[in-house]
């Protein structure tokens, strides 16, 4: 017997007590927000607003459910509640702001009331809450044209935005959405100052948005000599020449030219 309690009390001590795993409560209609709505955001000085989307699993009742903002910033404004209608499973809140510094990254917090979550069903994040960033910039549209991606093989319409206060031109989601490319260029000379991460080669270094299977993401890195990376104006047309080496953690795909062939300047 005393053998038996032994080993029973030594199991006790390598295994202690499991923490019970989190129960929503019985009439919990499950609110949270859905991964469409976008986190980090970037608006221009005249717009003061954005629209959320909130959702919830169970419809089967009209529902008013309370939020809660943490917004250390003061900048922000949310509905105190929002209500369902029965059968109603998503609704749009606005998220005001003003007094925004430009270039200053905001952030608020939305929390819904822990009464109305279900702990299992969580954002990208791993949390049940929303965090919104919002950057306020006076980037505004310069020129349109087509952008022509040598290592992509294609051709599409490409608008080429300003920012004063930056004294600094972008391509906007030149590859994919959210990944822009950003340079310095005096309006008139040959030569372009690409803006990334400068790399030991002496290279500008930025992300492009892609992944290349299970090798992560695909970097370009633009090589800022005027003999390689250049601007150029044929007849009424101007083009921006973008000399950039592709590459992977794994190596590299080699040299390609993206080019910028600006059409009309607004």
């Amino acid at each position: 017997m005393s053998l038996v309690a032994l080993m029973f009390t030594a199991c006790s001590e390598d295994y202690p007590e499991r923490t019970p795993s989190p129960v929503p409560s019985e009439d919990c209609i499950g609110v949270y927000f859905p991964n469409t709505n976008v986190s980090t955001i970037e608006v221009e000085a005249s717009v003061s607003s954005v629209e959320l989307t909130i959702a919830r699993m169970d419809t089967t009742d009209a529902a008013v459910v309370s939020l809660k903002e943490i917004d250390i910033s003061d900048v922000f404004t949310i509905p105190e509640t929002v209500s369902f209608d029965a059968g109603q499973k998503e609704i749009s809140i606005t998220v005001n702001f003003d007094s925004l510094e430009y270039f200053e990254q905001y952030k608020l917090i939305i929390e819904v009331d822990e009464s109305e979550i279900n702990p299992y069903v969580v954002n990208d994040d791993g949390s049940t809450n929303f965090i919104l960033n919002v950057t306020q910039s006076d980037w505004q549209p310069y020129a349109t044209g087509t952008f022509q991606s040598g290592f992509f093989e294609t051709e599409l319409t490409q608008e080429l935005m300003y920012s004063e206060i930056l004294d600094r031109y972008k391509l906007p989601n030149v590859w994919v959405t959210g990944y822009d490319y950003d340079f310095e260029w005096d309006g008139s000379s040959k030569a372009i100052q690409p803006l990334g991460t400068l790399n030991s080669s002496g290279y500008y270094v930025i992300e492009t948005g892609y992944e290349y299977g299970s090798y992560g993401m695909i970097y370009s890195a633009t090589d800022p000599d005027t003999a390689y990376t250049y601007y150029y104006k044929s007849g009424s047309t101007e083009y921006f020449n973008l000399n950039m080496k592709f590459y992977v953690s794994a190596g590299s795909f080699g040299w390609y030219d993206e080019r910028y062939v600006l059409e009309e300047r607004y």
